[in-house]
């Protein structure tokens, strides 16, 4: 999930030949330029925002941030070696929960210390459930607080975890329950931030992924549902309300959707009605 564009120059270059991976944990120093900042950065939220000691020296376990801008902070600390600090700007390229499309920042970075984990392609499918898991779990409290876009970040890591298991020829995601349900779960939640985020072309292609490997998915069949509505799709949009509600007769969401496509149909042949109406008066 790319939404920010990242340039750095370098204060020290490190001696370090290494660095860090995801859920290592990481000793850092960053320090931010406040007079770089737009006016929504104050510095009483600077540690929130990037959920780390805005000035002292803080440990960060990569990849579990959970402010609106940590995973930038992981991603440039994940480029690093040791004993390198460097001068970052960013801008930002979506508008995120709070912090918007164009914003600009710098802020500086030293690694003082990591340790060592192995590359996500080296660990175990075992391994790799476990970190999906947690980011899930994160990703749901963010979501509960009504931080989609962090919440969204966070589903996305974990994506990334089992999409890596599936990659192993031993291992496929379609045939290990386990595995397939974390990643169903994952792709669902995603979709409940992109849909609430208004994001429908998003919501749209992963209620998909979760409908090729359970077709039977009511919950991606109504929120795919919904995505149609809002880009007013109707044959498709028919498609899942039929295909939902003769699997679930009694889904609350899907007679509800059922009802707003039935109105917003109805009001739109209305204005059609009446416009050709008038090409002929």
């Amino acid at each position: 999930m790319t939404y920010f564009i990242c340039q750095f120059d370098y204060l020290n270059v490190g001696n370090g030949l290494k660095k860090p991976n995801i859920s290592s944990i990481c000793r850092i120093m960053c320090t931010v330029d406040l007079d770089s900042c737009p006016v929504t950065f104050e510095a009483n939220k600077l540690s929130s925002l990037f959920d780390c000691d805005i000035g002292d020296v803080c440990d960060i376990e990569l990849g579990f941030g959970k402010g609106e801008l940590s995973d930038i902070i992981h991603s440039c600390v994940e480029d690093m070696k040791m004993g390198d600090e460097r001068r970052y700007t960013v801008t930002i390229t979506k508008d995120l929960d709070d912090i918007k499309l164009g914003t600009e920042f710098q802020f500086d970075i030293k690694l003082l210390s990591f340790s060592h984990v192995n590359h996500l392609y080296c660990l175990s499918p075992e391994s790799k459930l476990n970190n999906a898991i947690k980011f899930k779990t994160l990703g749901n409290k963010l979501f509960a607080s009504n931080k989609l876009f962090s919440a969204s970040v966070c589903y996305s890591h974990a994506i990334q975890f089992l999409v890596s298991i599936n990659s192993s020829e031993n291992c496929k995601i379609s045939k290990n329950n386990e595995f397939k349900a974390a990643f169903v779960s994952c792709k669902l939640n995603l979709s409940a931030c992109q849909l609430k985020r208004k994001l429908y072309s998003e919501t749209i292609q992963n209620c998909s992924d979760v409908l090729l490997l359970d077709s039977s998915s009511c919950k991606a069949l109504y929120r795919r549902g919904c995505a149609y509505l809002a880009l007013n799709d109707y044959e498709k949009l028919e498609h899942d309300i039929l295909h939902g509600l003769q699997l679930q007769p009694g889904n609350t969401s899907l007679q509800r959707l059922n009802i707003n496509y039935h109105q917003k149909k109805k009001k739109v042949d209305a204005q059609l009605s009446k416009r050709l109406k008038s090409m002929f008066m």
